[in-house]
């Protein structure tokens, strides 16, 4: 079916005449809102994780911080801290510091390139990609090697950053960075030009809860959960999960119009419409493609 003309969209929304039907959304359209909000979510973990699994430092500089250090005043290893990740892994304040801060390069890094990604290769794609970064450094921070305390043997209670722990740390909090780039200018584009105009507003908050209900979950878990590595193992699913699932939702069809492909476009976002929303869905594809053609785009 051709879409309608300027003349024919100037008729249909003429007083007293035929009026376009609402554009109604079917329950495909938040299966991909919910899918795509995934990236986000992990986000928010991904920002939330550091601050519940690391204590304050390594070895206390007094008795009273004795509490929230992996080595007491007195030099003995404090058992109630050897699950967090700096005292199992051995980490120095620095080392912590680092491992903490590092993913706000990847973050820049990400953003710097989310942009020309998502024009080139498309929202659904920068979102697939994102997910291969979360993957990849949550499977890095995983497979950190723990460092057991061994004072029988020479192995002592000081802090070694170990060369593999260090590499692997850094560099999986710099691939989940790249990542949370790629979804800030991915996964908020790509839900609300999905969402007709009347519900555009409200999907477009769910970016925003995802990564607040992300970071809520980073802070109640990481107090309930007694191991930092069970939470990386989570993490590690979320983003297998998210691979999983983000090829079936569509790509944006205010993508496809810009590039040229009307008809993928329509049959796109019909995919996530009522049958009564045909008419509303061809006219607010004419609409883009009018705006793009006076961009000089399409």
């Amino acid at each position: 079916k051709e879409m309608p003309g300027r003349e024919e969209l100037e008729r249909l929304t003429r007083p007293g005449e035929t009026k376009i039907a609402p554009d109604n959304v079917c329950a495909f359209f938040y299966v991909c809102i919910c899918i795509s909000s995934i990236s986000s979510f992990m986000c928010g973990f991904s920002l939330g994780f550091s601050s519940p699994t690391t204590v304050a430092s390594y070895r206390a500089s007094g008795v009273s911080a004795d509490a929230a250090a992996c080595i007491t005043y007195n030099g003995t290893r404090n058992v109630n801290n050897s699950h967090m990740l700096n005292c199992e892994l051995r980490l120095s304040d620095e080392m912590t510091s680092w491992f903490g801060s590092i993913i706000n390069f990847g973050c820049l890094l990400g953003a710097l390139s989310g942009g020309p990604v998502c024009d080139y290769f498309g929202k659904k794609l920068a979102m697939i990609m994102a997910l291969g970064l979360y993957v990849a450094g949550w499977l890095c921070c995983s497979l950190a090697p723990s460092q057991a305390f061994d004072t029988v043997h020479g192995g002592g209670v000081e802090a070694t950053d170990m060369a593999t722990v260090v590499w692997l740390l850094l560099g999986s909090r710099m691939l989940i960075g790249v990542g949370i780039g790629l979804v800030c200018t991915s996964v908020s584009p790509y839900q609300t030009e999905l969402a007709p105009t009347n519900i555009r507003g409200l999907v477009g908050t769910s970016f925003q809860i995802s990564i607040v209900l992300g970071l809520l979950a980073a802070y109640s878990m990481g107090a309930l959960v007694p191991n930092w590595r069970i939470l990386s193992y989570l993490m590690l699913g979320c983003g297998v999960a998210g691979l999983v699932l983000t090829p079936i939702v569509p790509e944006s069809p205010v993508w496809l119009v810009h590039k040229g492909w009307c008809e993928k476009a329509r049959t796109n976002l019909l995919l996530t419409r009522t049958s009564s929303s045909v008419d509303a869905c061809e006219a607010a594809l004419e609409e883009e493609a009018v705006a793009c053609a006076a961009r000089g785009e399409g």
